[in-house]
């Protein structure tokens, strides 16, 4: 049996590190990237809310489709899932060794959820509602909130197609490693 080849400057302790590391920087960006589409969602709600009448009188029965599709707070629930994804990222490393499998099948499966459902949903929802608005008022830039939300709702998609991708393949806990 040839020996093993140990590669210069690796050491096990250092890639272990490094690999905690980076799942804790793509959790903390998923945290932030979370936090700010649900601070927006909020933002978008409130100035839809408080304008509903004057909006209305202004653009018409068009502007129903806008207030329905932006009550279902997409940003809300999409932002709190990015959260709590990437709070379960950023969380991976300190598990213990009994439930690390465990952690890494919930970590694999919300990141997953991400690319899939929560993620296009609110890309697709808002970016229809930064169509609409865009179409019906030229001159009012609401319709911006829209669009960056779908912008970072992409992002979260990227992110946590990395994320799941790390927690497979990269991660430095292996299902071998616990039996």
């Amino acid at each position: 049996m040839a020996p093993a080849v140990k590669m210069a400057g690796s050491s096990p302790e250092r890639d272990s590190v490094d690999s905690d590391s980076g799942m804790r920087v793509l959790g903390a960006v998923q945290i932030n990237i979370g936090i700010l589409v649900f601070v927006l969602g909020v933002v978008d709600l409130i100035l839809t809310m408080t304008s509903y009448d004057r909006d209305l009188k202004s653009y018409g029965w068009h502007y129903h489709t806008v207030v329905t599709l932006t009550t279902l707070s997409s940003p809300l629930w999409s932002g709190l899932w990015f959260s709590i994804t990437g709070a379960l990222a950023a969380c991976f490393s300190y598990g213990r060794p009994t439930t690390v499998l465990y952690s890494k099948m919930a970590l694999v499966v919300t990141s997953l959820l991400c690319c899939a459902l929560f993620g296009p949903a609110c890309a697709v929802i808002n970016g229809f509602i930064s169509y609409t608005r865009h179409n019906l008022a030229k001159g009012d830039y609401q319709w911006l909130i829209s669009l960056i939300v779908c912008f970072l709702a992409v992002l979260e998609v990227v992110m946590a197609t990395v994320t799941s991708s790390v927690t497979c393949c990269c991660s430095t806990f292996s299902s071998t490693q616990l039996i």
